[in-house]
This record gives structure tokens, sequence and C-alpha cells, in this order.
């Protein structure tokens, strides 16, 4: 009788993992990928993305939140917006139209600000399936909240959308430029579906340093004298 050893077993691929800041990039790209004519304008960004936050179904939240200006505000937020348009996955196009909207708040004050602005889009929905599909394997109920976000409040008048925001429980009870909620994103994040190399895939796709030091390499390769051509293979006869 042949001894078992565990040798004929085939182990089991644990699944990788991924940066907080990374997660941040996939969930935000996700939320602007769901806008099929994209986000007009910044503010209706954080506020579908604060919307998508609040969801029950989300137990990761990457953004804090914090009662400003014009709402619910992330600074976060804005900074891996940025990220996105420097890797070159969103594109942000002024609009040509802008409406001066007035907004009221519940003590009596007045808020004016201009409507419009710029609009988020993906740069290539073809290519970002693959960061949209990944955020889907981690976290499928997420990705749900995501569609219903943008389908019910993502194409609302402005001016409509900010009303809804402004009267939510939460956001009334804080007070000016306090914290609503804040991210809770671990040191880590374990993504059992997906294995150690589809992680370090997502890391490197969405890692801005790694994306401007290989833009470099490519632009001194392009500009560089040096003819390939003449350069011998290692190993080569001479």
């Amino acid at each position: 009788m042949r001894e078992e050893h565990g040798l004929d077993k085939v182990p089991e691929e644990k699944g990788g993992t991924i940066s907080p800041d990374t997660f941040r990039r996939l969930f935000l790209l996700s939320v602007i990928a769901n806008f099929k004519r994209g986000s007009y304008g910044l503010k209706r960004l954080h506020k579908v993305t604060y919307i998508v936050e609040r969801s029950q179904k989300m137990k990761l939240r990457p953004f804090e939140f914090k009662k400003y200006h014009h709402g619910q505000y992330s600074e976060t937020l804005d900074e891996i917006i940025n990220q996105l348009i420097t890797l070159g996955l969103v594109i942000a196009t002024p609009l040509d139209t802008t409406i001066r909207t007035i907004f009221r708040l519940p003590d009596g004050k007045t808020i004016e600000w201009l409507e419009g602005g710029t609009r988020f889009t993906v740069s290539d929905p073809e290519a970002i399936a693959f960061v949209t599909r990944a955020f889907a394997t981690i976290m499928p109920e997420g990705i749900a909240a995501v569609r219903y976000a943008v389908r019910t409040f993502g194409y609302l008048p402005e001016s409509e959308l900010l009303d809804r925001c402004y009267a939510l429980p939460e956001f009334n009870k804080a007070s000016f430029e306090e914290i609503i909620f804040d991210s809770n994103l671990p040191d880590e994040i374990e993504v059992p579906n997906l294995s150690e190399d589809e992680c370090e895939e997502l890391e490197m796709a969405l890692n801005p340093k790694f994306i401007s030091a290989m833009k470099k390499i490519v632009e001194g390769m392009e500009k560089s004298k040096l003819d390939l051509k003449r350069v011998k293979e290692v190993g080569a006869p001479v």
C-alpha cells in the first residue's frame, strides 16, 4: 500500500493582498466607470461616492468624509482622482456650460457656486474592464452599491442631489468640518479571490510612481541616440 505524504495533493493557491491606496483607486475608478456619460462635476463625484460608502453593504470605507462648504467632502478622494488622471486612467474634460446656483442652508445662510466645471470619464472602458472586474471580485456587495448609487443619484440635477445629501441625518448632526465617518481600511486588504500575481499586477498598474518611472524610461529610450541594433547580444559570437 502506497503511503501518502501529501506530495500528490495540489496545494490550494492562497489569495494575495493589496494596499489601501490601490483599493481606493480601484473603488473610485469603478464609481467613475459606472457613469456611462461621465460624472459631471467633482461635487457630484463626492456625493455619489459618499452615498455608496454609507450603504450598509459597504464593509470597507475607502474615504473619510467631513461636513464642508458644499456638503460631504473628502480630501483623500481629491488626491486619488488626481492620481487617476496622472495615470491616464481618467480624463477630466472642462465643460463649456456652467450654471450659477444659490443654495440655502437650514440655518438661513446661503452658498453660491457654479455647477458643471469638469466631466470625469474613464479613458478606455475596455482597458478598465480588468480593474472593475477585480473590484467586483474583491467586493461584490460594493459593486452592487456603486451601481445602485450611480443609477439612482448619479444623474439627478445637481441642486436636487445636494438637497438629498444635505437632508441626511448624520450630516445634519455634524458640525462644520467635523468628520462624518472615517475610512476603516486595514494596512493590507486580503483578496482571497485573486492570486498574488494578479494582486501584484493591480499594484503596478495603479501605482503612480511605477507608471511615472516606466514613462521616463520609455521617453529616455526614444530620445536616446544609442543604436540598439548595433548592441551585441550577450553570448553572441563576435
